[in-house]
């Protein structure tokens, strides 16, 4: 496992603690962005692997396009997430009471949910 590793100086200290504490070895940041109510950051690997997560300040409204997928829930710490897979790709849904979190690539469902779960809320 590796942390973040350089890419912890791009991101603003109002963001710090909703970011994920990990980033599957290999990974590297290409871009971040950060809006006024969230980031975007997007990863990938020389093996041609990538992930974008993006993070937004709760609203009232939050949806995916789900349709032709294979769709599961599970829990991430205490709030229900939604996991969509198809086609090699897979895109996790994270409502959380601040933060509605999207982590959308090409990598194993299981690695998307441990960058979601290294996420640590003061």
């Amino acid at each position: 496992t590796s942390s973040l590793v350089g890419s912890e100086m791009c991101i603003r200290d109002r963001y710090i603690n909703s970011y994920p504490t990990y980033i599957p070895e290999g990974f590297y940041m290409v871009a971040y962005t950060e809006y006024d109510n969230g980031y975007s950051a997007s990863y990938q690997s020389e093996s041609m692997q990538y992930f974008q997560l993006d993070c937004y300040e709760n609203s009232k409204t939050f949806s995916f396009d789900a349709e032709d997928s294979d769709v599961e829930e599970t829990m991430i710490h205490d709030s229900k997430a939604a996991v969509s897979s198809r086609d090699g790709r897979v895109v996790v849904t994270w409502p959380t009471p601040d933060y509605n979190f999207i982590l959308a690539g090409n990598l194993p469902k299981d690695e998307a949910l441990e960058i979601l779960n290294s996420v640590q809320f003061d």
